[in-house]
């Protein structure tokens, strides 16, 4: 990826995906060779970065923040909380996933439909869940 762009070439972007930046440093990297299928959200307010041959099925969705939540006080009084998504590359992740603020996905993982990920998913394995386990070496 040239210096200064923040997609790689070959993008493909299947119709209704949602990408919501919030925030002036709210940042989106995305590299070559990557595809959104339909419904992808990608909610970013600090940084997703998507290396290459980045596949993500339809209706899964990325989110660098949440509400943090205290019984002594009310939605909303508290401050959100934010960290980076990290993909690597030659990732796939499955239909209806959603990958929490923290993520970590290091290169060749496959990511089963319909789980549920934070944390870190290392190399060359498949993972699937809600919460994301190791299902088997690759």
């Amino acid at each position: 990826m040239d210096e200064g762009r923040a997609f790689g070439s070959r993008l493909t972007v299947l119709p209704n995906c949602i990408i919501e930046s919030f925030g002036n440093d709210a940042e989106l990297i995305v590299g070559d060779n990557c595809f959104f299928s339909y419904g992808v959200i990608l909610s970013i307010t600090m940084k997703i970065e998507l290396r290459k041959h980045v596949w993500i099925g339809e209706y899964t969705s990325l989110r660098d923040a949440t509400h943090q939540f205290k019984t002594n006080k009310v939605l909303g009084e508290l401050n959100d909380k934010h960290a980076p998504i990290l993909i690597g590359n030659n990732v796939w992740i499955g239909k209806g996933c959603i990958i929490l603020l923290g993520t970590v996905i290091d290169d060749n993982v496959i990511v089963a439909a319909n789980s549920s990920v934070k944390g870190e998913l290392h190399s060359n394995a498949m993972y699937g869940g809600c919460p994301a386990r190791l299902i088997k070496k690759l």
